[in-house]
């Protein structure tokens, strides 16, 4: 819930030195590789950045959802005081949906076809020995399919009977079923025209403003992240690149590869392009078998220096407002 106003505010999620490593017969791949970041109650961060940039590992790995050969090698991840990554298997099954919880990407593989909505969210709250009458659990759930802006009637109805928009709302109605202190929001409208998106995303953030809660959104879609989020992380390669408030990273990207995602959103507006022309980034993000010596963007970076090939960045403050500190891990700086 929403940090106490007395005294100095800790993060709701406060996440240092996160590392995942999937072990294969190949060798080690580090798909996600010192992520550290926090996020404040009430506040939204995205992480944006292409397929394969570690930011789905960094959202499993905070739900201890990483499977063999995945495992998490190093870091804390704190919420109310607790480390989620050193909780037992009981201990982190009690920690989700009352701590941390997921709106998982494509509610259409998340919800179980043969059980009614309805006892979709029962099972959660009996899995925290949630101990409630027939009654009260009709009107609770009643009320978290109103929240989510749903019918009572779809308790009754089976995840085949509704939309794709109706069933990431109730994807949502499970995932703030315990008023959790952290959501998740695994690229939530991926499978969904633009029009429902913004109405799943209204819902999310007028629920999480109800909540007091934190929400770290996952996603490619900067449009996207630009409307709705506080603060926003890059990720490439497994690595953060760039961090700070939205308004710094659109405004004043500093590491490349931000800029290079910025500037390919399509615009009416700008004046330096031709209605219609679109850019891209060059190349593929590489092979995390096989990363490059140095910066791993500097096979693809037009201000790539002598020095990238050989001399790996770390992220550190290159803009500081006074409110909100800006990093990038760019040797440019």
């Amino acid at each position: 819930m929403a940090a106490s106003t007395n005294g100095p505010q800790s993060p709701a999620l406060d996440v240092k030195n996160l590392g995942v490593s999937y072990f294969t017969s190949s060798g080690e791949v580090k798909a996600a590789d010192g992520v550290t970041f926090s996020i404040m109650s009430g506040k939204r961060m995205g992480l944006v950045g292409e397929s394969g940039s570690g930011k789905t590992t960094t959202a499993l790995a905070l739900m201890r959802l990483i499977k063999p050969p995945g495992r998490i090698t190093s870091g804390t991840a704190v919420i109310d005081n607790t480390d989620l990554l050193s909780l037992n298997d009981e201990e982190m099954r009690n920690a989700k949906l009352s701590k941390i919880a997921l709106v998982p990407q494509g509610a259409m593989n998340s919800l179980n076809p043969v059980a009614k909505v309805k006892n979709q969210i029962i099972d959660g709250l009996r899995d925290h020995d949630a101990d409630y009458s027939a009654n009260q659990y009709r009107e609770l759930i009643n009320e978290l399919l109103t929240k989510v802006g749903l019918s009572p009637q779809v308790g009754d109805m089976y995840p085949h009977e509704l939309s794709g928009g109706m069933k990431q709302r109730v994807t949502i109605a499970i995932a703030i079923s315990m008023g959790p202190n952290v959501i998740i929001a695994d690229e939530p409208t991926s499978a969904l025209d633009v029009v429902v998106q913004r109405q799943i995303m209204e819902t999310l953030a007028e629920l999480q403003e109800e909540l007091g809660a934190a929400i770290l959104l996952i996603g490619h879609d900067i449009g996207l992240m630009a409307q709705f989020v506080d603060t926003l992380g890059v990720m490439y390669a497994g690595r953060l690149v760039e961090t700070g408030t939205l308004r710094q990273l659109l405004r004043e990207p500093k590491h490349p590869y931000t800029q290079m995602l910025i500037d390919s959103l399509p615009s009416l507006e700008r004046q330096d392009r031709k209605r219609g022309d679109l850019r891209g980034i060059p190349g593929t993000a590489p092979s995390l078998y096989a990363l490059p010596s140095g910066c791993p963007f500097h096979p693809r970076c037009p201000q790539a220096m002598d020095i990238c090939p050989s001399e790996e960045p770390v992220l550190k403050v290159v803009n500081d407002d006074n409110q909100s500190e800006q990093l990038a891990a760019c040797l440019l700086y």
